[in-house]
């Protein structure tokens, strides 16, 4: 259980960053 709660967390948050990162080129391009 612990483990893959983890793993989830880790995958959203991987999610997340993506989003991020791409929101923030997004801003730069004006997109």
């Amino acid at each position: 259980m612990k483990g893959s709660c983890s793993s989830k967390i880790k995958k959203i948050a991987q999610a997340n960053n993506r989003a991020h990162t791409n929101n923030e080129i997004a801003t730069t391009w004006g997109y």
